[in-house]
């Protein structure tokens, strides 16, 4: 992996994350529409930048993850406000990101579970405990396509999380672990996101939701490429 590149991309992102949150904090709209999608553009040109051509092809699973979460924070954004979309391109973006975690490693999830129970029943039952608190506002909702979505939304996060874990154990070195961070920093960002828009309102939540976002898929990107 190419430091300075590593560095340059590293920097430029954060920075536009600052402008980011502090552009919602603010509730400049127009900006946001500008800025947001700079994040995603950037983790991908930054991907394309330390990998040669054939791990591209060869990871074009992992740039479609990168392509659906853009696609997820553009329909979020002010200009489409479209939370039913952006919900089903991170969905689409999740499921891409298990793919590439577990790939050729399926007869390995069950024994690293097995080895590490402590771990799923603790995943598992945070998955729980959050249905259980959302799903009486969801249910209230008159969207029976959110009443669908959210619950299997959640259901997806949770199991990016876990192929995560198992793609960590596999990799036993910093890297892996990196990619699980990034796994369970994204579950926190969704977790705030959904708590405070269906159960109750988060103080200063676009703080706190924008900035686990942004470390989470960067923490991906970079564990993501450190072990290749």
């Amino acid at each position: 992996m190419n430091q300075k590149l590593t560095y340059l991309f590293s920097i430029s992102y954060f920075f536009i994350a600052l402008i980011v949150i502090s552009i919602k904090l603010i509730g400049l709209d127009y900006l946001e529409n500008i800025f947001k999608p700079l994040l995603l553009i950037l983790l991908m040109i930054w991907y394309f930048s330390n990998t040669n051509k054939s791990a591209q092809k060869l990871n074009l699973a992992f740039l479609l993850a990168l392509f659906f979460s853009l696609l997820g924070d553009v329909f979020l954004m002010p200009y489409f406000d479209n939370f039913i979309l952006g919900l089903v391109f991170f969905l689409i973006s999740h499921l891409f990101y298990i793919r590439v975690f577990v790939a050729g490693n399926g007869n390995s999830i069950l024994p690293i579970f097995k080895q590490s129970p402590i771990f799923l029943i603790g995943i598992l039952s945070i998955f729980i405990g959050l249905l259980s608190v959302l799903l009486p506002s969801v249910f209230g909702l008159n969207s029976l396509v959110l009443k669908f979505a959210v619950p299997l939304y959640a259901l997806v996060l949770v199991l990016m999380v876990l192929s995560a874990f198992v793609y960590s154990r596999i990799h036993l070195v910093h890297s892996g672990r990196l990619v699980l961070l990034g796994g369970l920093l994204f579950l926190v960002s969704d977790s705030l996101l959904a708590l405070n828009k269906f159960s109750f309102e988060i103080p200063n939540s676009p703080f706190w939701v924008m900035g686990t976002y942004v470390m989470a898929q960067w923490f991906i990107v970079f564990g993501w490429m450190k072990s290749k």
